[in-house]
């Protein structure tokens, strides 16, 4: 099975499995992520079936620390001082974050 690159990851997790309107939130009924580093996990999860449980950690760790160094708050449910709620023009930052760090990726070739 293919071994995707993070910035398919990442793009996967904008496109597919990041929320952008309020219903598609997995707490309302949805099937998707409201924050980012959920959704790039999900997107690991997701594209990566056939590897186990400290492969898909290792992956989840290397796309954080990338992340990071980028200078995203990748622990930090707060980031946006949303205080919890659903925020639609935060979702867009989100999104917009997430195919930024793809295209980066894609240009560092990982």
């Amino acid at each position: 099975m293919k071994e995707y690159t993070i910035a398919e990851i990442l793009h996967n997790a904008a496109d597919k499995k990041l929320a952008d309107k309020e219903s598609q939130y997995w707490t309302r009924g949805g099937n998707k992520e409201k924050y980012s580093c959920c959704a790039v996990e999900e997107s690991v999860i997701d594209l990566h079936r056939t590897f186990n449980a400290d492969e898909i950690d290792e992956m989840i760790s290397r796309i954080r620390y990338g992340l990071k160094e980028m200078g995203c708050p990748v622990d930090s449910m707060d980031a946006f001082d949303d205080g919890g709620k659903f925020n639609a023009e935060n979702q867009q930052s989100r999104y917009a974050w997430l195919k930024f760090a793809a295209t980066i990726a894609e240009e560092q070739g990982v």
